[in-house]
């Protein structure tokens, strides 16, 4: 019974894409008709310090998430001194 409802369902999603096929491609022309190219000329610029602090700064909140649980991890063993010591150290 599962197996039918799985099917049915995966053959009902193809048939209304491939419906929805000739009213999408003069939709999706339009659409990008409307957008201008990506010009990298004018992008060449920007691609310095900002992009590599940019990128760099994404992994700064991962770093903090690692701190954070590592020191949790020590508060929870009520090893406070030691949690203090690590804070520092690091």
């Amino acid at each position: 019974m599962r197996l039918i409802r799985i099917v049915s369902i995966l053959l009902i999603l193809v048939l209304l894409g491939l419906l929805i096929r000739p009213i999408e491609a003069p939709a999706w022309q339009s659409v990008k008709a409307g957008q201008s190219e990506m010009n990298l000329e004018a992008l060449e610029g920007a691609l310095g310090q900002g992009l590599v602090i940019g990128v760099l700064g994404g992994f700064r909140a991962i770093l903090a998430d690692f701190l954070w649980i590592r020191t949790n991890t020590i508060w929870e063993r009520k090893d406070r001194t030691q949690s203090l010591i690590r804070w520092c150290d690091w």
